[in-house]
């Protein structure tokens, strides 16, 4: 029987799962054939940052790159996790698209957002209820040090009602003891910029680049 093509100008999302599966087959490729989990989670950050950087850059040929690599990724952890009896691609689509719907209050439900504010409200409170019937989860220890700050500082602030002026006063305090502090200092800062309204891993990274035009 002659071998299927995958020669093709468009492709489909299916065509995608197919040629991942080929790869990884029987007579597929070595290389691909021996990735678990572990070995490739690294990818998984390394493309996204190369996808933000595309999309920073404003490259619409690398955007599309970049992103097909992102998209990669879990179409690979799937494969695995199916080689292995543990999961498919079909799994994740399906959580993904049960996560839109239940989150989504103002879409699929009774709920009516106004504003971009009012639907990332909703959004918010969906997620809540869910987190309610679960163990209150910590950031990966992956995330940047900025990122994970900021997502602690904003759980911390909701809790236990901290403002703008509580905030500024011991980062003041920090300052006076920088030796002891230290990070304290860096977590009350992105916390702050957190309350201002703005991203903290953002905003440092666009400081660094202004600092690197600079040099």
């Amino acid at each position: 029987m002659k071998e299927k093509s995958y020669n093709k100008e468009k492709y489909s999302f299916d065509d995608f799962v197919e040629i991942v599966e080929r790869l990884t087959g029987e007579n597929g490729c070595p290389w691909d054939k021996e990735q678990t989990h572990k070995s490739i989670r690294i990818n998984m950050i390394e493309e996204a940052y190369e996808a933000v950087d595309a999309i920073d850059r404003g490259d619409k040929n690398a955007i599309i790159e970049e992103l097909g690599d992102v998209l990669l990724q879990p179409v690979l952890h799937a494969d695995i996790a199916k080689r292995r009896g543990d999961f498919s691609v079909n799994d994740v689509i399906s959580a993904i698209c049960k996560k839109l719907y239940q989150r989504h209050t103002h879409i699929f439900g009774k709920d009516t957002a106004k504003n971009a504010a009012d639907a990332l409200n909703f959004w918010q409170a969906a997620k809540e209820k869910e987190n309610k019937q679960k163990e209150k989860s910590s950031p990966p220890q992956t995330f940047s040090s900025a990122i994970k700050a900021q997502k602690l500082f904003k759980r911390q602030a909701k809790e236990k009602a901290i403002n703008k002026e509580e905030t500024k006063k011991r980062l003041l305090e920090c300052l006076e003891n920088t030796k002891n502090n230290v990070g304290e200092f860096l977590f009350l800062a992105v916390g702050l910029s957190a309350l201002e309204g703005f991203d903290a891993e953002v905003e440092l990274n666009e400081y660094c680049k202004r600092v690197e035009s600079r040099e």
